[in-house]
């Protein structure tokens, strides 16, 4: 797996409950975490840092000691509000459902999650917190997505104080043997062979006042967020955050707000976090901006004024002048 996403930090919450399960099963913690470079008595310590390389090696061991696929589901949805310290706090006293959405989105490198959530609305109403941009072990995909979306269903309840807010959970694979854990660790219906893996939300329930709401309390949590944020989440995250998203839409060149809205903060915030990163947010665009021109000027026989268009340019000669200054050489050049 790429290096800088095996070294992702996480809490220790999702490791010591696959130890708790095991041991319920009658197998010892040793054996859990063998391979991991933890023991037990690490768990134990307050504010603990691990990796995802050491969960999913947990995680591995775990589904070979019970010999059970579905075991990654019953981690998943075992794993509570509490489960996420002070992000789960900060979820649970959020105005509305939508409210939290935003929360969560803002400091997803608090949730953990070994995929990139993004928060998906369409015209007619309709919203789907999709997950994608998976960098692991090929292996893994599979448990580690239904690990993924049990624990996000599981989250979304206890926000919303038990009611139902998922309608359904798209996954775009074929049907498991497994299927039937699936839809009861997720608690709503699954449809497998879809496009895209997603949590189809009801859209009605994003309005809806949560139960524990408080906004003192909401706004001491986010500023506590920000500070844990800023200990867990390595330099390369915002950055691949912005290209996924970069990379999912065409033309290829929204605004700096449009960007840090998908991102659920603020332009001045994205600016500083970017300024942290030695970097500014023309310069990534730019960057993925070429990455993209030279994967469409050798892979397709799109002319050069369409790729222009489909990279967000005003006209063809503003494109060629941009590339030209990347490679030192004009686009036909480079496609011949």
């Amino acid at each position: 797996m790429p290096r800088a996403a095996a070294q992702r930090s996480a809490s220790v919450h999702l490791i010591a409950l696959a130890v708790a399960l095991l041991r319920e099963r009658g197998i010892a913690a040793d054996s859990t975490l063998q391979g991991s470079g933890l023991d037990e008595a690490g768990l134990r310590q307050p504010g603990r840092l691990v990796t995802h390389q050491q969960e999913l090696q947990v995680l591995a061991n775990a589904l070979r000691l019970t010999g059970a696929p579905e075991f990654a589901l019953e981690i998943g949805a075992r794993m509570h509000i509490s489960h996420y310290g002070i992000l789960g706090y900060a979820l649970l006293v959020s105005p509305t459902l939508r409210g939290a959405l935003d929360t969560m989105m803002r400091f997803e490198s608090l949730i953990g999650s070994y995929f990139l959530l993004a928060l998906h609305e369409d015209a007619a109403g309709g919203c789907e917190l999709r997950a994608g941009g998976y960098a692991y072990a090929e292996a893994m995909r599979e448990p580690s997505l239904g690990l993924c979306v049990s624990s996000l269903c599981a989250m979304l309840r206890d926000v919303c104080g038990g009611m139902p807010v998922v309608e359904r959970v798209l996954v775009a694979g074929a049907r498991p043997a497994h299927a039937a854990a699936c839809e009861k660790a997720f608690g709503c219906p699954v449809e497998f062979g879809a496009d895209r893996h997603a949590l189809v939300l009801r859209p009605e329930c994003l309005a809806m006042p949560l139960p524990l709401a408080d906004p003192v309390s909401h706004q001491m949590a986010l500023e506590q967020c920000e500070a844990a944020s800023r200990r867990m989440d390595p330099e390369d995250v915002l950055l691949e955050r912005i290209r996924q998203r970069l990379r999912g839409g065409a033309p290829l060149a929204p605004r700096l707000d449009r960007m840090a809205a998908e991102l659920h903060m603020s332009p001045r915030t994205l600016r500083r976090q970017l300024h942290r990163r030695g970097t500014h947010y023309q310069a990534v665009l730019d960057e993925e901006r070429q990455r993209l021109a030279g994967d469409y000027l050798r892979q397709t026989r799109m002319a050069v004024s369409e790729v222009a268009e489909r990279l967000g340019y005003a006209d063809t000669a503003s494109f060629c002048k941009a590339f030209k200054r990347w490679t030192g050489k004009p686009p036909t050049h480079w496609r011949g």
